[in-house]
């Protein structure tokens, strides 16, 4: 980066002068440098661009043009409540305020200028924080971001804007001074990811950037209100409105030397490409390291990240089925151990293959239908309830791009076999094991519950009992935060039952509803998920496959233990009341 006037008195001195001669010094609150000698591309015959701040400009901005020893001196006046409304709101495009977010010299007032840099550039991180939530609301909370998605995006969507900068932004990121302007450049944005991060909107760790909790739920409950995503897309076109911004464009862009056509198109296709694949600084933890969302593995790029390098294996892979996704089991045999991996590739489910499931809940349940959005569940909840200490099975790696998730099979006998077996058996057959295995089931899902965490696809072939007797949920794609519970207690229940034929009594299913609702009860599960699954708004919803005397009998034994659940609640509030207070029920 060269400095225009470094400490040579007599140049400041003229340009000052010059400076003079348009505007009223007395009124230069700031000013700044900027443009090709800053940008490190210029020579002796490069405009020197200079954007002086005024404490009190009628005309709000205007551009001169003045010569000083044979070069050009551009001149961007602007008003100082002009200029700090463009930097704190974006008030005009913020085209003024896009001089400060690249490398800019300093002149008079640097602290001032300094504030106004970071004042701009932690707006701007906010505003892409809310968009990642609002893009990703799933994944948000697990995403690890690269400081560096700041800096390009936000040049990304000026260029998608603008498209004249894109000529500028390509001479900021070319040649010997590329590093120096990028290091300038995130300087600001690292001071400003560090007072966010005091201010809690942001956690920093290991040169990543996580966002809170409470910043991402807050985020959403705005975006129910407004909308966010094109804020400054709405300002920029008000900029266009009100007629400014050909002013400061022309005034950013004046006197930016020429290079040579075919050398700026190949430097413009380079930058593009890295402007529009800004997702690869957005990554998703994984045993085998953060993997950016932007990743395109497949099946045989995974083993080769898996398996060292000139390492004899054979690999097979075999189908296991799935309607509406395909799973397969990947075999990688090496020496006399073998790893088995489960790939889920998620389908969209489209035409035929949705239809019959959105008829089949229609006013109950939605169902996540875009593939990705099903994959991005099924990621960020497996990893919140494996850092919650639930068994699930570990995610290895995913590719958003291709729509794979891989991860380690799990052996075990499902529970779907077990409450099968919990059917068949006779009357006088002791179930105790099989018994306790459902009620673990009903604990298990309340705590998961508990943490506002529903699981959307609570079927007994999605969970298992491992082979050390730990029980495990293994399809997270349509579980949600803040989801409809009551559904996952209904699907499980009324979905046992479709196994019982007519030739079978309804003591099973007497026995499996009891069981899974003591468990969910005694571990704190709320009554009122069992009462609600007991309503006609999700009996009539199982009633095509499971059979009527089965359901009734079920939805009956919710409402009963509900009741029970209530009365002994308040049996226990009148034991714990003081003797002189009185208990209404």
């Amino acid at each position: 980066m060269i400095k225009l006037v470094g400490n040579n008195s007599l140049e400041k001195e003229r340009i000052l002068k010059l400076c003079k001669e348009v505007v009223s010094p007395n009124e230069i609150f700031a000013s700044c440098f900027y443009g090709p000698g800053i940008y490190g591309y210029g020579d002796e015959e490069s405009d020197i661009n200079v954007m002086l701040v005024i404490s009190r400009y009628p005309p709000k901005i205007s551009t001169f043009s003045k010569q000083m020893n044979g070069v050009n001196l551009s001149i961007l006046a602007i008003d100082k409540k002009v200029f700090e409304s463009d930097v704190g709101h974006g008030e005009f495009g913020e085209l003024v305020a896009e001089i400060i977010t690249q490398p800019f010299q300093p002149w008079m007032k640097p602290k001032y200028l300094e504030k106004m840099e970071l004042r701009m550039k932690k707006r701007f991180v906010l505003e892409l924080l809310k968009n990642v939530i609002l893009q990703y609301p799933e994944l948000s909370m697990e995403l690890l971001i690269n400081p560096d998605y700041f800096m390009y995006e936000v040049m990304r969507r000026r260029a998608r804007l603008f498209p004249p900068i894109m000529h500028n932004l390509v001479r900021v990121f070319r040649g010997k001074a590329r590093k120096k302007n990028i290091d300038f450049i995130m300087k600001g944005y690292r001071k400003a990811l560090r007072r966010l991060e005091r201010e809690n909107f942001v956690a920093l760790s290991d040169g990543y950037v996580k966002i809170n909790k409470k910043f991402i739920e807050s985020t959403k409950v705005q975006s129910r209100k407004f909308s966010t995503i094109f804020n400054s897309i709405q300002k920029t076109l008000l900029s266009y409105i009100k007629g400014i911004s050909s002013k400061i464009l022309t005034a950013f862009l004046h006197g930016q030397m020429p290079l040579a056509e075919n050398s700026l198109q190949k430097d413009e296709v380079e930058l593009l490409k890295q402007l529009e694949e800004t997702e690869k600084y957005l990554l998703m933890p994984t045993p085998l390291g953060p993997v950016p969302l932007s990743d395109k593995t497949d099946i045989k790029d995974f083993v080769l990240k898996t398996v060292p390098s000139r390492t004899v294996l054979k690999i097979s892979i075999e189908e296991m089925g799935g309607v509406l996704n395909s799973i397969f089991l990947l075999h990688i045999k090496k020496n006399n151990t073998t790893k088995r991996v489960v790939v889920k590739k998620f389908e969209d489910w489209l035409g035929l293959k949705w239809f019959p499931l959105a008829l089949w809940t229609l006013g109950t349940k939605s169902f996540a239908v875009l593939s990705t959005t099903r994959l991005k569940r099924e990621y960020s909840i497996n990893q919140f309830l494996r850092n919650k200490g639930f068994v699930v099975p570990r995610i290895l790696y995913v590719s958003l791009k291709r729509r794979l998730i891989f991860e380690d099979f799990v052996e075990g006998e499902k529970i779907s076999e077990i409450v099968k077996n919990i059917i068949i058996s006779s009357p006088n057959e002791n179930m105790g094991n099989s018994v306790e295995i459902i009620e673990k089931v009903g604990e298990e899902l309340a705590k998961v519950h508990a943490l506002d965490i529903a699981l959307g696809d609570c079927k007994p072939e999605n969970m298992l009992v491992t082979n050390d007797e730990r029980f495990c949920f293994l399809d997270l794609e349509q579980a949600t935060r803040n989801g409809n519970q009551p559904w996952d207690i209904a699907e499980f229940l009324y979905y046992s039952g479709h196994y019982i034929l007519p030739t079978h009594s309804d003591k099973a299913a007497k026995k499996i509803a009891s069981s899974f609702i003591e468990g969910y009860l005694r571990a704190g599960g709320k009554r009122e998920n069992i009462k609600k699954a007991a309503s006609a708004k999700y009996t009539k919803v199982f009633s095509i496959f499971t059979l009527p005397n089965i359901i009734l009998s079920m939805a009956s034994i919710c409402r009963k233990m509900a009741e029970d659940d209530r009365n002994k609640q308040v049996a226990r509030m009148k034991l714990d009341a003081p003797k002189d207070q009185l208990i209404f029920t």
